[in-house]
């Protein structure tokens, strides 16, 4: 699922990333739903529209009330489509439709049918100005809350503000932190991962979230990392995890990178991404 031409030429430039810090009590867990609604507030306040395409069979076994609200958006003909979805495409014209957004995306925790038919009911939905687009979601994936930094001047600082206060929300850039290869392996930093391969698209996944410690080296332009142990996961799971290569049960706890200044870039996107996102791991210099 895709833009239609020609907002399909507009490359997303950040995303939008929730995670829940173990230390936070539940009431205090933020809920991503509740997050992407905060960024759809900011977007509509320099859009023109938001189109989105809903699952109305969906909608109308779960949640009603949700689909009522639904029903004061304007079905899109198929020439004026935004969005490649299957579904049927709705259109709501800002300012004037703000209230039926809201409507439509709110969000409520303790109604679980409700929940579920804001996640899978609402199948796709952008903010979209004449000749850009803002922000796009594709709710029941969770990696897909894309923004559009370069549509209006001041957007990505003014959700970036937003998320401030929110513990482990933030917005992180589309692309990753970073690659670089080594003699042996291709790394990639993401906002949730170290990934590693040595086969072209087969990547070993190795989680952020079990990341404890980084130490730099740059005198042997390395990264010494600590890890805990995935004792929760049973042994099938963890077999299944390394065969398919999304994770394993022995990630490095050294790893190589070029040159001394690279091995500083990437200790500094560790770094930023631990505080931004409120990881618990630390990254710390030594000598060699």
């Amino acid at each position: 699922m895709t833009f239609a031409a020609p907002f399909d030429r507009i490359d997303p430039t950040h995303r939008l990333v929730v995670r829940s810090p173990s230390a936070a009590a539940g009431s205090d867990r933020p809920d991503p739903l509740a997050v992407e609604n905060r960024i759809v507030e900011i977007a509509m306040d320099s859009g023109d529209a938001v189109h989105c395409c809903l699952d109305r069979s969906f909608l109308d076994a779960a949640d009603p009330a949700r689909t009522k609200a639904c029903d004061r958006l304007h079905r899109v003909r198929e020439s004026d489509r935004v969005l490649a979805s299957g579904e049927p495409e709705y259109r709501a014209t800002l300012p004037a439709d703000r209230d039926a957004v809201r409507a439509c995306l709110s969000v409520d925790r303790e109604d679980t049918d409700a929940w579920l038919a804001r996640v899978f009911g609402i199948a796709e939905f952008a903010v979209v100005t004449d000749d850009a687009w803002l922000y796009r979601s594709v709710p029941h994936h969770d990696h897909i809350r894309e923004l559009n930094a370069n549509a209006v001047d001041g957007f990505l600082d003014d959700v970036t503000a937003s998320l401030e206060s929110i513990p482990g929300a933030g917005v992180v850039p589309f692309d990753g932190l970073g690659t670089w290869e080594t003699t042996e392996y291709r790394y990639a930093v993401t906002a949730r991962s170290i990934r590693r391969s040595t086969d072209g698209d087969r990547w070993q996944t190795f989680d952020l979230d079990r990341l404890r410690a980084v130490s730099l080296v740059p005198e042997r332009s390395e990264l010494l990392l600590r890890w805990d142990s995935p004792a929760t996961d049973s042994w099938t799971r963890r077999a299944y995890r390394t065969v398919v290569g999304r994770g394993s049960t022995e990630p490095p706890s050294r790893v190589s990178l070029p040159d001394r200044e690279t091995t500083a870039e990437f200790a500094g996107a560790l770094r930023e991404v631990a505080d931004r996102l409120e990881y618990e791991f630390t990254v710390e210099a030594i000598d060699a």
